[in-house]
C-alpha cells in the first residue's frame, strides 16, 4: 500500500519538476544569467538544464524502491544497487567525455544509470519480496492524501536545503565571474564525497528510529541518536581535516594539475562537512518522530537567510563567502534551534513512555 501511494506521489512530483524545469529552459537565457556567454553557447546551457530537469523527474520515482527497501530494513540492498549505479555512471561519464559529447549527454551519462538501475534493481527486489511498486488494488485515496500532505512538507524542506546548498556556484558566477566558480566547484565535489557516504548511514537509521519511537522505546531512540550524532561529527571532522591537509595532492591526482584554492574556502568546506552531518543526523531524528513541520520551517528559514548572506560575503571576501554564508545560516537557523528543541523533545517522549509503563 505504502509503495503504491509513494509511487503515485513520486510521479506527481516528478512530472511537475520536469514540466516547470523544461518551460524555464526554453524561456530563459541561462548562459547570460550565469555569465557564461563567452564560454558556452546558450543552446548548450539550456539543453543541459533541460536534461537535468527531465532527469530530476525520473529521480523521484527512482527513489521509491530505495526508500521502501530502507523502510523494510534492507538498506544494504538499496545502497548496493546505488553504489553499482554510481560505478556504472562514472564509467559512462568517462566514455562520454572521451567521445567529446555535449553537456546534456554528459549529464544523462552520469545520472541516468543510477536512476535506471534503482528503478529496475529496486523494483525487482520489491517484486521478489511481494511488495507491488504500483497496483490499483493497493491504492488507498485517504492514505495517498495523508502521504501527499507530508510529502509536500518534506519536498519543501528538501528543496530549501538543495537551493541553499547548490546555488553557490550560480551566485559566485553572477557576482564574481565564472572563472572564480571553477575552484569552488572542485572543492565542493571533493569535500562532498564523505557527506555522500555518511548520509547513507543516517538514511538507513531513519526507519529504525521511527519504529522505536512508535513502540515507545524512547530511551533507545535517545541513545541511538546521541551515538550516531557523536560518531557522525567525529568521522566528518576527521574526513574534513584530512581532505583539508591533503587537498592539493588529491586534486592533482584527480585532475592532473594544481588548482589554486583560497585557504579560507578549504577551511570553510571542512567546517561545512561537520555541520552538515550534525544537521542531517538531527533532521533524521525529527523526521522519524513526525516533526516534519518544525524541520521544514527551519530549512526554509535557513534558505532565506543563506542566499542574501552568501551574496553579501561573496562581495566582501570573494568565492569563499558562499560557503561561509551557508555555515552562518546553518548555525543560526538549524544548529541553535535544534539545540533548544531536541533535549526537551527527547525528555518529553521519555516522560510519556514512562507514564505509559506505570
Amino acid at each position: 500500500m505504502a509503495a503504491t501511494n509513494a509511487t503515485a506521489i513520486a510521479l506527481v512530483f516528478g512530472s511537475i519538476c520536469a514540466m516547470v524545469g523544461s518551460i524555464a529552459c526554453w524561456q530563459l537565457d541561462f548562459a547570460r544569467i550565469f555569465g557564461l556567454e563567452a564560454a558556452v553557447p546558450r543552446a548548450e546551457v539550456n539543453s543541459l538544464l533541460l536534461a537535468l530537469s527531465i532527469l530530476l523527474g525520473f529521480g523521484f520515482p527512482a527513489n521509491v524502491p530505495k526508500f521502501v527497501l530502507i523502510g523494510m530494513m534492507q538498506g544494504q540492498t538499496a545502497y548496493s544497487i546505488e553504489l553499482v549505479g554510481i560505478a556504472v555512471a562514472a564509467a559512462a561519464l568517462l566514455v562520454a567525455i572521451h567521445l567529446q559529447q555535449s553537456l546534456a549527454v554528459l549529464a544523462v551519462a552520469f545520472l541516468g544509470p543510477q536512476y535506471f538501475l534503482m528503478i529496475v534493481g529496486g523494483g525487482v527486489k520489491l517484486y521478489l519480496s511481494n511488495v507491488p511498486v504500483f497496483s490499483r488494488t493497493y491504492f488507498v485515496r485517504d492514505k495517498f492524501f495523508v502521504m501527499l500532505h507530508e510529502g509536500w512538507k518534506l519536498a519543501l524542506g528538501q528543496a530549501s536545503f538543495a537551493i541553499a546548498s547548490h546555488t553557490d556556484l550560480t551566485l559566485i558566477s553572477v557576482v564574481v565571474g565564472a572563472a572564480a566558480a571553477a575552484p569552488y566547484g572542485v572543492a565542493q565535489r571533493v569535500f562532498g564525497v564523505p557527506i555522500m557516504f555518511l548520509s547513507m548511514g543516517n538514511d538507513a537509521l531513519w526507519p529504525a528510529l521511527a519504529k522505536a519511537d512508535a513502540n515507545g522505546e524512547s530511551r533507545w531512540v535517545r541513545r541511538a541518536y546521541l551515538y550516531t550524532l557523536v560518531t557522525m561529527a567525529l568521522t566528518s571532522m576527521t574526513a574534513g581535516i584530512g581532505i583539508w591537509f591533503l587537498y592539493e595532492p588529491l586534486t592533482r591526482l584527480w585532475l592532473g594539475t594544481r588548482v589554486e584554492t583560497d585557504p579560507l574556502l578549504l577551511f570553510g568546506m571542512a567546517v561545512y562537512i561537520v555541520l552538515t552531518m550534525v544537521v542531517h543526523t538531527t533532521a533524521t531524528l525529527l523526521r522519524s518522530m513526525g516533526m516534519t513541520t518544525v524541520l521544514t520551517r527551519a530549512l526554509v528559514a535557513m534558505m532565506l537567510l543563506n542566499i542574501p548572506m552568501s551574496i553579501a560575503l561573496i562581495y566582501l571576501i570573494g568565492s569563499p563567502g558562499a560557503i561561509w554564508g551557508t555555515i552562518i545560516s546553518y548555525i543560526v537557523c538549524l544548529v541553535i534551534p535544534f539545540v533548544k528543541i531536541i533535549p526537551p523533545l527527547l525528555s518529553q517522549r521519555e516522560a510519556v513512555d514512562n507514564k505509559g509503563e506505570t
